[in-house]
């Protein structure tokens, strides 16, 4: 498991968010964004972030198959999520409140996204029509950050097959509270093992 967090994680609340899947037997592997948490180093233009992440997914690939790869991307880490599916074969992709770009969310919410970011459109609309392997939506119906119908509009932009999860009463950051998300996500990862 491949996971690239949102906004206001990092590796120092890992646990959090690792559990969920160690418990399905899964290992994870997680990295802080350049600047982030623990890692070092700035952000020059949106290419560096998608060169991060490749250079991640390719030291995975040095012990894993790529048909044994599920990358998951959160909230801002659903930006990075979708390109690196385009252009890698994962065995799939998992979203958690995903945005359809950084301009189309900052022109409705912008009080929660870092000012760097504001300066990297972050296309997923423009990417996940690449990505072939299944693609799974979660996301809150009263997210209050990325609205619920951004899901609905990546998913109508895919030719991938997918499946959007509506977790009734789901709010931005809280949806492993819930009974709907922890059963279709243990649904999922415990078939595909």
């Amino acid at each position: 498991m491949l996971y690239l967090h949102g906004n206001a994680d990092t590796l120092r609340n890992a646990d959090t968010f690792a559990e969920r899947f160690i418990r399905c037997g899964y290992d994870v592997i997680l990295f802080d964004y350049r600047g982030y948490g623990k890692s070092t180093g700035s952000i020059t233009n949106e290419a560096d972030l998608h060169r991060d992440a490749q250079a991640v997914y390719d030291y995975v690939r040095q012990s894993y198959h790529e048909d044994q790869i599920i990358i998951y991307g959160h909230s801002l880490g659903s930006g990075f999520a979708v390109p690196l599916a385009a252009t890698n074969s994962p065995r799939m992709l998992i979203l958690e409140s995903p945005y359809v770009s950084m301009e189309d969310l900052t022109a409705k919410r912008m009080p929660y996204i870092p000012l760097f970011l504001l300066k990297y459109p972050l296309r997923s609309d423009q990417w996940i029509g690449k990505v072939r392997c299944p693609i799974y939506f979660f996301h809150g119906s009263n997210d209050g950050l990325i609205p619920y119908n951004s899901s609905e509009r990546l998913q109508a932009y895919s030719n991938a097959p997918t499946q959007l999860i509506r977790i009734d009463g789901g709010g931005h950051a809280n949806l492993v509270s819930f009974a709907a998300y922890r059963t279709a996500l243990d649904r999922i990862l415990l078939a595909t093992r």
